[in-house]
């Protein structure tokens, strides 16, 4: 209820000015959370990528050193969407001077294909003739 005696510039609450300006306070909040939100969800999306690679590059890997008929060479493939890989396989010379034993490099590079992103793994097979 209002005070009949009192000055109409005597009564209390917030001006104008007052209520714009933590408007606008409001507002600059708001926007920091969602830039913060969206960084957050971009990061996320990379991260999924990346382990997509790794998993990709992990299971060829894995295809490779199962081979024992592996030849001197490159070799390339695609995975299901746009990840692609290149194997290169070179000989190592080893201590050992057995014929019947050869070793290998394997060098396996993975990417989706539009290359933001990319895995290398490298590794050593000795195989048996």
């Amino acid at each position: 209820m209002r005070n009949v005696g009192r000055p109409f510039f005597d009564m209390t609450g917030f001006t104008l000015l007052e209520v714009m300006a933590a408007l606008a306070i409001l507002g600059g909040a708001i926007l920091i959370i969602l830039q913060l939100f969206s960084g957050g969800l971009n990061l996320a999306r990379k991260a999924d990528e990346q382990t997509g690679i790794v998993l990709f590059a992990k299971e060829k890997m894995n295809e490779l050193l199962l081979d024992n008929e592996l030849r001197e060479g490159e070799i390339k493939g695609a995975f299901e969407g746009s990840y692609k890989w290149v194997a290169f396989i070179s000989p190592v010379k080893t201590d050992i001077e057995d014929p019947m034993i050869r070793s290998f490099k394997i060098e396996l590079d993975v990417d989706d294909g539009i290359a933001k992103s990319s895995y290398r793994l490298s590794t050593l097979k000795t195989v048996l003739n």
